[in-house]
């Protein structure tokens, strides 16, 4: 089968493009939360886009370069050629190296793949990247968890003078931009990135939750992404969530957790899904005593462009 590449074109290849996530083979720890992914920076320039498709102008596989997550997005067909996905993690080799050339790169990329795809792992360790699931101190991997009993989240009461609603896109993004860049510590969150987030075709302003003080103070977050798969199946997915350090300790994250998956199920979603990083332990934790259980086992490879 031959196949030819070009730049994604988006917004007009997005619907295809999330499509083909839904049926890939790949159990990327992506299900809903897509549109959150494609509204990042990284998509302003689109050389950090590929597509790859059949003489039918079928489209059989896509990357983008995530910047801000340090990762690299790449889904493909189950029925595309035995060759693409090196194909296409060649690519992005290349443009990872012409992006650290130009000074808009990273040292280092990483693909998250599910342990069940060994075909695939086996490529990435021929073309360079490393497993750092057992990499001592350094360890990454990562967890799908799905809900599977909602009787464990429960409504949790807020402390008073705290209450859970949607935040306000027309006043508070440049709030929100500034309470996410203090949770994670880092500033790769955007007034730009938030603002296209809340443009998304499947951007739900109902299931954008903030926890506030009766003043308006931000001090908690938690985004829910509502998605009708290829399926036709509807689900969910929670990405990003967090509170202010300050506030931690009071339950804060679990009552935006409950609201959220109450909010999801009145959506109509079958079945919700939340990832976290495996050595988190107090996030597995939560999120096992709260009725979710992990779905995939996710293996991190990395790629450091340095040394090469």
């Amino acid at each position: 089968m031959s196949t030819r590449q070009r730049q994604l074109d988006l917004p007009n290849d997005l619907p295809k493009a999330l499509n083909l996530a839904d049926v890939s083979v790949l159990s990327i720890p992506h299900v809903a939360d897509w549109p959150y992914r494609f509204s990042s920076w990284a998509l302003d320039n689109p050389l950090n886009t590929r597509a790859w498709l059949d003489g039918s102008s079928q489209l059989l596989g896509w990357a983008v370069m995530q910047t801000p997550f340090w990762a690299i997005d790449c889904v493909i067909h189950p029925n595309a050629p035995s060759q693409l996905y090196t194909e296409m993690i060649e690519w992005t080799q290349a443009r990872a190296k012409n992006m650290a050339a130009l000074g808009e790169g990273r040292p280092m990329w990483f693909v998250s793949i599910a342990t069940a795809c060994r075909t695939q792992r086996r490529d990435l360790t021929t073309l360079g990247f490393k497993d750092v699931s057992e990499a001592g101190e350094d360890a990454w991997s990562k967890v799908l968890f799905e809900l599977v009993d909602d009787s464990l989240s429960a409504p949790i009461q807020l402390p008073e003078g705290l209450q859970i609603r949607s935040l306000n896109t027309s006043s508070e993004i440049q709030a929100y931009v500034t309470i996410h860049r203090e949770v994670f510590q880092s500033e790769n969150m955007t007034l730009g990135w938030r603002t296209n987030a809340t443009c998304m075709p499947d951007y739900r302003n109902e299931l954008d939750l903030v926890i506030t003080s009766e003043p308006g103070e931000l001090y908690g977050f938690c985004v829910a992404w509502l998605r009708q798969l290829a399926s036709g199946e509807t689900v969910g997915q929670i990405d990003p969530l967090g509170v202010r350090e300050s506030h931690r300790g009071q339950k804060l994250s679990q009552a935006l957790l409950a609201e959220a998956v109450r909010r999801l199920r009145r959506q109509g979603a079958s079945r919700i899904y939340v990832e976290t990083d495996k050595q988190r332990s107090a996030a597995m934790t939560a999120y096992t005593s709260m009725g979710f259980r992990i779905a995939h086992n996710v293996l991190v490879y990395r790629y450091d462009v340095t040394e090469q």
